[in-house]
């Protein structure tokens, strides 16, 4: 099996959290943005699934699902850092 992961996103779980959080998304903020546009699809959105390993760890891959017309780099406008509003 061909795994992909997607650079620049993260799922961390802190140990002594409740039950009810499940982990936090971490992203590298420049590496992200470069590599989700590989993942976006013609409606402009990437999808992630989280999944969980046979030993209860979480872990994130993207939905690669109907990506057949995804865009590529060359055809999407990467914002600039400062430029996002979060």
């Amino acid at each position: 099996m061909n795994e992909k992961f997607i650079k620049g996103l993260f799922l961390k779980r802190r140990e002594g959290s409740p039950d009810f959080v499940k982990g936090t998304l971490s992203f590298k903020t420049e590496e992200f943005i470069k590599e989700i546009v590989n993942y976006t699809n013609a409606k402009g959105y990437a999808n992630v699934d989280i999944l969980e390993k046979d030993n209860g760890e979480l872990y994130l891959k993207p939905n690669l699902y109907g990506l057949t017309n995804h865009l590529n780099k060359e055809e999407c406008e990467v914002p600039e850092i400062d430029s996002i509003p979060f």
